[in-house]
């Protein structure tokens, strides 16, 4: 996995997107990781695939969750969108 900072996303965002389909990115502000970006197929695998290990009833659980917080993401994601002035550097 590549690793990118918050920085050089900023200034390369459409090629950072582009390199998506390959693999997933890693981002890092101040020497941290604060984010994965992986393309939507991949993430749509990660959530129909669990491991085979997992009991059934687990998987299903954890594929719900994943669901529904996925969508308070998409939905923080709308706001800040519509308000960037809320967004902290």
């Amino acid at each position: 996995m590549r690793t990118i900072s918050v920085e050089t996303i900023k200034a390369e965002f459409d090629d950072v997107i582009a390199s998506l389909e390959d693999n997933p990115l890693r981002v890092q502000k101040d020497g941290r990781d604060v984010a994965i970006i992986l393309s939507p197929d991949l993430y749509d695998f990660l959530l129909t695939a669990p491991p085979a290990s997992v009991n059934p009833v687990i998987a299903a659980l954890f594929k719900r969750r994943v669901v529904e917080r996925g969508q308070v993401y998409r939905a923080l994601a709308k706001y800040e969108a519509e308000h960037p002035e809320s967004e902290e550097d």
